[in-house]
């Protein structure tokens, strides 16, 4: 059939060339010519019939003219009963159907009609391209028509065998009845004998041409009569009966299973049915479902058993076939479509992040070092201008306002790529929107009306809070300038569940409990083509000038740094929405951080810094504060120069290191050296870029005391006094 479906003319049916088949149906057709088992695809809103060599012979002579026809051709006499079952199907309405021996009216041999029974199950096949996400009906058939023509034979035999057994007992019951008799009813004695013999007669003309095996056995358990279909089984003559030993016909892994059950039966003389395996004449091996009933003379004595053995081997194999193939089909084909559709969007995601980590690596750590020299300087020109030059003053300002700017940019663009580091804390998402309140109202200007809608009993989660701050108040400046005449801006707050389900859809989203921020606005909204591309970096709806498109960049890229999953949903008119899930953090309740004032604290002249970093401009800035500050101050412009200047100065109290030097250093492999060498040699690091030395997952690793640049004096000031009096 493989072949078939190669040779075959696609393009003269709905389904068009195999070349623009869709991925689904080629991989169910794969996995269906690879099966021997009956299986057919009813492809498409006309049901194009594709089957494979199982299936052929429930075409009959319609093979191979069916093949690549629309069901209603192909079975027109079904197509009124099953037409409404596929459309349900294919529209998502119906799961799929699982039905036993289901008759249908059929003509494939020529113009008979026939009853055939089958076995069946229908299941969609999910296909991404179509419209309902069903692209067709996949059909897996047994045919059962022999099965249940014998089951009906069985069950005709059954009740003569009953109508037989009633007629014995009511036949001994008169011979009971003539033998108390017996010497004045001599003569009705003949006749009764005449009776039970056209009896027996009957009951074996029956059993002889019953389509079932037939069996009786004695009191004993011994093989009295065999019918002709159980004789054939067993390859005996009438004459071999007596006397045979079923028993040396049986399976020895079942004798246990047969004469538990047997045995019981015998002893308190009730039915019994079992299941056990016998050896054929042919020697071959079948399964045989044996239902066993007792048999009681005229005076209720017990005469042995009854019964009937049926052949069930292949209905039990192709049972068997049926429930592995429907419980790993369907789930192939789901896993396999999710599987090949999260790998794309994790490529996609994967190069976009790989492209904007690479641009952001190189220029955060050089643009962070000129924006440190020129942050410092100016800081420094700011705190020594005298109070009366105004004009000074205005320019350093100014300057430092773009620089700020300057470094704002630069760290949005480090948190896109997560490469930003973070400081997670637990927080309580209300106390941090109402402590946003006064600050949001100043942003967003008169003509926002602002609303909170916070839950109760919302739980805590872990995240950097300034950086949510953050996240929070670009969703609320971006819901400003998308309100141009004003509106209203609704921040909520709730706890979230995402399911397992959701979860599977989603890039880098995992099933759990979350807390939940939503900001939505009454703006004008965005189609799905923006709402698609609205977290690239430096995509932006605004007016050039207006927006530098990283905002929301940054919003990304800091909810999945925290673990989190961001959401947008907007219609056109209809304003946005937009919803952050952050983990829920599981633990006890976080004291409450008191954050001391702003002030820059000295040092002493006892107190020495060894300052490594090979940008000489922010060397020579970095040691000027320290001594400004009070601090005596060494300096090396690389590890190697900063381990030489150890082993020479017999104190040094604080190792302040660029994370990244030359030379195939880095400041962390310096202090870890330097620790070797100065145990307990207090260490503080600094950069514009961390990699991965000091921050892993966008956390910094335990213990480790972290100035990002471009630092300030007063920051620094602090930073500094706060290692060097921590325990």
């Amino acid at each position: 059939m493989a072949a078939l479906v190669r040779s075959h003319d696609w393009s003269k049916t709905p389904l068009g060339p195999v070349e623009n088949w869709s991925p689904s149906l080629r991989l169910i057709v794969n996995i269906m010519m690879a099966s021997g088992f009956p299986k057919a695809v009813r492809w498409g809103p006309e049901f194009v019939l594709i089957y494979n060599d199982g299936y052929k012979p429930f075409l009959g002579d319609k093979h191979p003219k069916a093949f690549g026809l629309p069901f209603r051709e192909a079975w027109p006499e079904v197509q009124e009963r099953l037409a409404p079952l596929h459309q349900d199907i294919l529209s998502g309405k119906n799961p799929g159907l699982f039905s036993e021996d289901l008759l249908l009216k059929i003509q494939r041999h020529g113009a008979q009609w026939e009853e055939a029974h089958f076995t069946v199950a229908y299941s969609p096949v999910p296909d991404p391209t179509a419209a309902s996400g069903v692209g067709g009906v996949l059909v897996t058939a047994v045919e059962t028509t022999e099965r249940v023509r014998v089951e009906l034979a069985l069950r005709a035999a059954e009740t003569a065998l009953r109508q037989t057994n009633r007629e014995l007992q009511e036949e001994r019951e008169i011979v009971t009845a003539a033998n108390r008799r017996l010497v004045a009813e001599t003569e009705n004695l003949q006749r009764t004998e005449d009776m039970l013999r056209e009896s027996e007669q009957r009951f074996r003309l029956v059993a002889e041409n019953a389509p079932v095996m037939l069996w009786m056995g004695d009191a004993i358990g011994k093989c009295v009569y065999l019918n002709a279909a159980q004789r054939e089984f067993w390859g005996l003559l009438p004459n071999d009966v007596a006397g045979f030993d079923w028993n040396s016909t049986l399976h020895p892994d079942d004798v246990k299973k047969l004469f538990e059950p047997f045995s019981r039966a015998m002893q308190t003389q009730t039915p019994f049915m079992v299941e056990a395996r016998y050896r054929r004449n042919d020697g071959a091996i079948r399964l045989l479902h044996t239902d066993g009933r007792p048999r009681f003379g005229p005076g209720g004595e017990f005469l042995g058993m009854i019964g009937v053995n049926v052949d069930i081997t292949e209905s039990r194999r192709a049972e068997e076939a049926m429930k592995d193939l429907n419980a790993t089909l369907e789930r192939q084909v789901i896993e396999r479509t999710e599987q090949l559709r999260a790998q794309e969007e994790g490529l996609r995601q994967a190069q976009k992040m790989e492209a904007v980590g690479q641009l952001t690596g190189g220029v955060a750590h050089d643009f962070n070092n000129l924006l440190q020299v020129i942050v410092g300087n100016l800081e420094t020109l700011q705190r020594n201008l005298a109070p009366a030059d105004a004009r000074m003053r205005r320019a350093a300002d100014n300057a430092m306002n773009g620089a700020r700017r300057a470094t704002t940019l630069t760290q949005r663009l480090l948190a896109f790529s997560r490469r930003q580091p973070l400081e997670p804390k637990p927080v309580k998402v209300n106390e941090l929107v109402t402590g946003m309140s006064e600050l949001l109202h100043r942003s967003l200007g008169e003509t926002v009306e602002i609303e909170t809608v916070l839950a109760a009993g919302v739980w805590r989660t872990e995240a950097d809070p300034n950086q949510l701050e953050s996240a929070l108040l670009n969703l609320a400046v971006n819901a400003r300038d998308a309100m141009v005449a004003g509106g209203k801006l609704t921040i909520e707050t709730a706890n979230a569940h995402i399911d397992a389900d959701y979860a599977a859809q989603q890039a880098e989203v995992a099933p759990g409990q979350y807390v939940l921020i939503g900001v939505s606005d009454t703006g004008v909204g965005m189609d799905k083509a923006t709402i698609g591309r609205v977290f690239e970096p430096f995509f932006t709806t605004k007016e050039p000038g207006k927006g530098t498109g990283l905002g929301l960049s940054q919003v990304y890229g800091f909810v999945k740094q925290s673990g989190g999953h961001v959401k947008v949903y907007s219609e056109i008119g209809e304003g946005t929405s937009v919803k952050i899930y952050l983990p829920r953090l599981f633990g006890e309740e976080a004291r409450d951080e008191t954050v001391p004032e702003a002030i820059a604290p000295e040092g002493t002249r006892d107190e020495i810094i060894l300052v490594v970093e090979d940008d000489d401009d922010v060397r020579a800035y970095t040691v000027d504060i320290l001594r400004e500050l009070g601090y005596r101050v060494l300096e090396a412009p690389d590890g190697a120069t900063a381990l030489l200047l150890l082993e020479q100065q017999p104190k040094i109290d604080l190792l302040f290191s660029d994370v990244v030097l030359p030379g195939g250093w880095t400041g962390a492999k310096v202090a870890a050296q330097a620790q070797i060498m100065r145990p307990g040699l207090k260490v503080l690091f600094t950069t514009g870029y961390a990699r991965n030395a000091i921050v892993h997952h966008g956390r910094l690793d335990a213990g480790v005391h972290l100035i990002t640049k471009p630092f300030t004096y007063t920051a620094l000031a602090a930073k500094v006094r706060d290692v060097l009096d921590g325990a």
